[in-house]
């Protein structure tokens, strides 16, 4: 049986972005638009990523040009997620694509102050309709926060961030969050009792796989009781040593409750454009064979139904109910 597929995260626009002579079909890019259409993918959230630095804010204007460009010239493949519609729930068609930001960093200059930020976040809702999550950080600290590698936790500028987040239905994300930020979100979000929902768009169980980017089981069990979501991450590091080790992860959780939680981030990417990666993570594999793109998702969940004897329901669930239910709970 196919299942439609929502996934969480893509790094196309970015792949876009550092590659100009390239286009939405590239399979370089691991998610090309017939790669997608492979795996069966009717949802995609498609992010604006950006390393913290100077010129953060420029290429991550860049991307949501690159994002109009898709819908304008592309109709028959991509259409845009106004955010109150119930997701598509087949993959015939246009791919219904949403805009995440993963590290907010790129929303205003360094040298501005964050009402700049704010101000244009507001016209990006506005003209998108809606932005499914916001990352405050990437890797390392920025004027938001601390990201994952450093021991910062939440600061004023994350504090004005959530602020504004807030009964805006724009999930914070904590897949790149230190786990100091992460802590500081949680309790932040308590103390003001800001309405945000949480998810973790991309990462895996560090239970099983103990990186600094999977989150442990504390933060899993805090997205599970507030009923988000939770990504899972084909980047082979995050799964460990063998493919196989997907199974530890989706039982791991599955023993924290999380079935109505469990979803797809698949984070590929274009790995010769991240060569530190072989070195922090000593080893040359990105993604094994079996799933190194977004084609995979079918093979994917044939697995689990193999090896877990998942039920129908729960397949349903991990392909795209899972993000369906998320989305009518808002």
């Amino acid at each position: 049986m196919t299942y439609p597929i929502a996934d969480l995260h893509c790094d196309l626009l970015s792949f876009l972005a550092d590659h100009p002579d390239s286009n939405y079909d590239d399979p370089d890019s691991g998610t090309a638009y017939s790669q997608m259409k492979q795996g069966n993918v009717a949802f995609q959230a498609l992010t604006i990523y950006t390393p913290t630095g100077s010129a953060a804010h420029a290429n991550g204007k860049k991307q949501i040009d690159i994002f109009l460009n898709l819908l304008s010239k592309y109709p028959d493949k991509y259409a845009l997620w106004d955010g109150k519609s119930p997701i598509k729930k087949n993959s015939n068609g246009p791919i219904s694509v949403s805009l995440v930001f993963e590290n907010a960093h790129s929303i205003c200059e360094e040298s501005q102050k964050i009402a700049a930020g704010i101000a244009y976040l507001e016209k990006i809702l506005l003209h998108f309709k809606k932005i499914l999550y916001i990352s405050l950080t990437w890797n390392l600290e920025n004027r938001f926060g601390g990201g994952c590698g450093s021991k910062i936790g939440l600061k004023e500028d994350g504090k004005v961030l959530l602020h504004w987040m807030d009964k805006k239905k724009i999930a914070v994300d904590l897949s790149h969050a230190s786990d100091f930020l992460a802590d500081d979100i949680l309790n932040f979000l308590e103390k003001k009792s800001l309405d945000i929902p949480v998810i973790a768009s991309h990462s895996n169980m560090r239970a099983i796989s103990p990186l600094e980017r999977n989150l442990p089981d504390l933060f899993v069990k805090e997205v599970i009781t507030r009923k988000g979501l939770l990504g899972f991450n084909f980047f082979a590091p995050f799964i460990g040593s063998d493919p196989r080790q997907m199974l530890d992860h989706v039982s791991h959780l599955f023993s924290l409750g999380g079935e109505k939680s469990l979803c797809f981030g698949g984070d590929f990417f274009h790995l010769p454009d991240f060569a530190y990666l072989k070195e922090m993570y000593g080893t040359g594999i990105g993604f094994f064979p079996e799933y190194e793109n977004s084609s995979c998702y079918p093979r994917a969940l044939s697995f689990l139904e193999e090896k877990l004897k998942l039920s129908k329901e729960r397949l349903e669930g991990i392909a795209f109910e899972n993000v369906q239910g998320y989305v009518e709970r808002q």
